[in-house]
């Protein structure tokens, strides 16, 4: 059975109302959000009232331990809450009048595809309406095909090359945009240049998934095992220059942690074309600073900035046209 759009906008409103923090924008509300979700589970006896003062209020040591630890128990709550709410038996949900299914057919998948959808369709979160003006758009970490139905939805004569490296996720995301003549998808990662590269991947948690080199750290549980895949990489300059693309006028980079090497594997399409680039800036505690450095090393015509809808997001649109 397949939700319709009224029913999803109906049961995100719902988990709205719940105060499930992922569905607040901008940075003040959402921060506020987790907060007030952690006061709630304390006074739930769901996690003690020594690690909800640490979560919730920037003094004394410990929090950097704290925070995952609480953010872990929230999430298993609102998991338990929204399989209290029946609706994740569905196999999809219709997104742009299209099935759209999500990364696991469990809670924890539904969770995930709706926050991908308020995120990235709802607060259009990569700013898609405000700058891009159609052309060939590269999404790097294409994960279940959100994105690229809805980038294909704003424009619909544009061309979407979809790269994601895990191949569960792949699968369906093939799945997910094979209604859509204007998306390829490729099954393979982005870096620096073409070769192969350890994939680690939550089969759970499908945007979990990260390069062994790309310096972010994934724990193995019971529920979530950890596994390990081969993978084949390349770059978008390899890519643009092996398939004799015209041009590239949207980069969206959300690759969980391997921003940088993307960006510097695409440093002659990035100074031939001047793409719009959307970059995820809250991977590494540095990105804010060296994302902006390695495009404006590349090319120095850019204005840019944060955006904090939903995620940090690094936006770089170019001062003037080629």
């Amino acid at each position: 059975m397949t939700l319709s759009e009224a029913e999803i906008n109906g049961i995100i409103r719902r988990l709205r109302r719940h105060g499930i923090p992922y569905f607040f924008s901008g940075k003040l509300a959402g921060a506020l959000s987790w907060r007030v979700y952690a006061v709630r589970m304390a006074l739930r006896g769901k996690v003690s009232l020594r690690h909800m003062l640490k979560f919730c209020l920037p003094i004394g040591g410990g929090r950097g331990t704290v925070i995952p630890l609480v953010k872990l128990k929230i999430d298993e709550d609102i998991i338990a809450y929204i399989s209290g709410l029946g609706f994740s038996e569905n196999e999809a949900m219709v997104f742009y009048g299209a099935p759209m299914r999500p990364p696991t057919p469990n809670a924890h998948g539904w969770l995930q595809l709706l926050v991908l959808v308020y995120q990235i369709g709802t607060l259009d979160q990569y700013h898609v309406k405000e700058f891009f003006k159609g052309g060939t758009v590269i999404d790097a970490g294409a994960n279940v095909g959100v994105f690229s139905c809805f980038v294909s939805a704003v424009s619909p004569d544009c061309k979407i090359f979809a790269f994601e490296p895990a191949l569960i996720t792949a699968t369906i995301l093939e799945k997910n945009v094979a209604h859509l003549k204007n998306v390829t998808v490729i099954k393979k990662g982005l870096g620096r240049s073409a070769g192969e590269a350890i994939l680690r991947v939550k089969p759970q948690e499908s945007g979990s998934s990260s390069f062994a080199d790309s310096g972010m750290i994934l724990e193995s549980s019971p529920e979530s095992p950890l596994e390990e895949q081969r993978t084949p990489v390349t770059s978008i300059d390899d890519f643009v220059r092996e398939n004799s693309l015209p041009g590239v006028n949207f980069i969206k980079i959300d690759a969980e942690g391997y921003e940088r090497q993307i960006i510097e594997g695409a440093k002659m399409t990035i100074a031939q074309f001047r793409p719009l680039i959307s970059a995820s800036a809250y991977h590494h505690a540095g990105d804010k600073n060296a994302i902006p450095e390695t495009v404006l090393g590349i090319s120095p015509d850019y204005d840019y900035f944060l955006s904090t809808r939903s995620e940090e997001d690094l936006i770089f649109h170019p001062r003037t046209a080629i």
